[in-house]
């Protein structure tokens, strides 16, 4: 099974059309806004003010459609990859379009609550992309099955397993070696947070390079093993890697998810106290 990554050069977040379609959005929505201060008190009720309020809550309805395309798999509505990227962008621009609307002028308490759930999300989003960016998610060579995490413990259980049996038929010099130097690295846990700003090249070669200098001290008729042993340890410091970077998202996903849902409520309640006291 081949492991690619999906980060990199698959997730295009800062590269492709979505930054100069975010530039130019932005850009012309700004020298709208400075158009519209210079004639008028910036606030949510003026023309200009509404303008960016119905742009904001369309793209917000379109951020909603992102959740619906993870789950769409039997529909063609373009690759996940592309949607997400939109999504990280469109909802920065959505974001950027509610301060439009308040023209940072915010009345009363439930319009101080909305903008900090604005805030927050929006925070909280940009966070999980990066997060996202840094982490390989494993999937088989023809890009159609995600390795899921149980997966992940399974294999990592096996390597040990596989590891102690090669070990116990070799001589008691590689057992002992086996045993005090390379077994730990097969057992020891990182805590998740430990790998989130750790790079996975920079990991294997620290790896490898205390396992070039533990072969030094194994029997010359048994380097072959040896070296068995270290691609294992390889691999499984791959999906260690992996696995934790899947967890923070996991984490991730708690929080953003609802927050989401809450901020996406209180719009709606916003939109219908405008209509009901208009």
């Amino acid at each position: 099974m081949a492991i690619r990554s999906l980060a990199g050069d698959d997730t295009p977040i800062i590269r492709g059309k979505w930054p100069l379609v975010f530039a130019v959005i932005t850009g012309i929505c700004t020298i709208l806004y400075f158009i519209y201060v210079s004639k008028d008190e910036p606030e949510g009720g003026t023309a200009f003010g509404i303008l960016f309020g119905v742009m904001a809550l369309l793209l917000m309805l379109f951020l909603i459609a992102y959740k619906i395309r993870k789950h769409a798999y039997g529909y063609k509505l373009g690759p996940t990859n592309t949607w997400l990227t939109a999504h990280i962008y469109l909802g920065v621009l959505a974001a950027i379009l509610v301060i439009l609307h308040t023209g940072l002028n915010i009345d009363g308490v439930f319009g101080g609550v909305l903008f900090a759930l604005f805030v927050l999300v929006t925070g909280s989003g940009i966070a999980g992309a990066l997060v996202y960016k840094l982490t390989p998610i494993s999937i088989t060579k023809e890009g159609r099955q995600v390795i899921l995490k149980e997966d992940m413990r399974e294999e990592l259980n096996k390597h040990l397993a596989d590891a102690d049996k090669d070990a116990a038929a070799l001589s008691a010099a590689f057992q002992e070696i086996y045993r005090e130097k390379i077994r730990p690295m097969l057992t020891y846990n990182r805590v998740a947070w430990e790998y989130l700003f750790t790079e996975e090249r920079a990991l294997l070669r620290l790896r490898t390079k205390e396992m070039d200098e533990l072969k030094q001290q194994v029997p010359d008729n048994e380097k072959y093993h040896f070296t068995l042993m270290t691609g294992a340890i390889l691999e499984r410091e791959r999906l260690a890697f992996r696995l934790s970077k899947m967890e923070v998202l996991d984490v991730w996903l708690a929080f953003h998810m609802p927050l989401s849902g809450v901020t996406l409520t209180a719009v709606f309640i916003h939109i219908f106290a405008i209509f009901y006291y208009w």
